[in-house]
């Protein structure tokens, strides 16, 4: 019989169906922030979040782990965020060395919002 491998791919595609499906059958009143931030309001709003860095009208960080485990919990964790928040950020993922990526700007304003900046402390605090 065929074995079936369960790769990070796999895993994200499972959970991103998981959303939609949640998003066809359930609805979410829950509004973004869209209020675009300063340049001089994102540099005060880094000053409480651990190694973020604005860059690309973007706010990104690196999430590092030591279990693989680890990695695809904090994931769960983020995409159930993001449903919760009605907020996308880009995720990257270098599986080799266990990190995550996240990048997140509100694409239809194509600039930081409070949403990013409140999507980026939840990650902190999932993170810990």
């Amino acid at each position: 019989s065929p074995e079936f491998v369960l790769t990070p791919n796999i895993v994200l595609i499972i959970l991103q169906f998981r959303l939609r499906f949640k998003r066809l059958f359930y609805t979410n009143n829950l509004m973004e922030d869209k209020n675009i931030l300063t340049k001089e309001q994102i540099q005060e709003e880094l000053k409480n979040l651990d190694d973020w860095i604005y860059k690309n009208n973007s706010l990104e960080k690196q999430f590092q782990f030591f279990k693989f485990k680890d990695l695809i919990d904090f994931l769960k964790k983020i995409i159930e965020t993001m449903d919760e928040q009605n907020h996308h950020p880009d995720l990257v993922f270098d599986t080799k060395n266990k990190i995550i990526k996240i990048k997140v700007t509100t694409h239809s304003e194509n600039a930081v919002t409070r949403a990013d900046v409140e999507f980026a402390k939840k990650s902190e605090y999932l993170y810990k």
